[in-house]
């Protein structure tokens, strides 16, 4: 699970993920839609822990297991075959793909290296301008969905 309040800067409306949490071993920086800030606002307010905003609910001190998440998915009546937690990752490159915005983009959303070893060697944009529009656009899609 994620570090939580601690790692988003509200201001700036960006989760930064410490390398050593990164399959790259560098640290990621992922905008964070309008939509998760004022959830994540109204999660600290409420919250029993400072640091976490899924706290484990033994302790604290610490965060809620990814089993927890894999577990609540399974009362849900996913089984494992069917949803995953990483499957939200799935579910949105395969909108965002959909929906025609660029891939370069989603991979970088994903944290993604690039497959083409000569463009990856080269190209090193971070694409920050383009991964905001992108993450506001996917939070604005699932505010349309859950809304109808």
């Amino acid at each position: 699970m994620w570090g939580g309040f601690l790692e988003v800067t509200f201001k700036a409306k960006e989760w930064i993920i410490p390398a050593d949490k990164m399959k790259m071993k560098k640290e990621f920086i992922l905008p964070l839609p309008q939509q998760v800030i004022a959830l994540l606002e109204e999660l600290k307010e409420n919250s029993l822990s400072a640091k976490y905003v899924f706290p484990s609910p033994i302790n604290k001190d610490r965060p809620l297991s990814d089993n927890a998440l894999i577990s609540a998915l399974r009362r849900m009546g996913y089984t494992k075959e069917e949803f995953v937690p990483h499957s939200f990752r799935a579910m949105f490159s395969t909108i965002a793909n959909e929906q025609g915005k660029e891939t370069n983009h989603i991979e970088a959303l994903l944290a993604h290296k690039n497959p083409n070893e000569i463009e990856g060697a080269y190209n090193r944009a971070e694409y920050k301008k383009q991964k905001r529009e992108v993450i506001e656009w996917y939070g604005d899609y699932l505010e349309g969905v859950k809304h109808g």
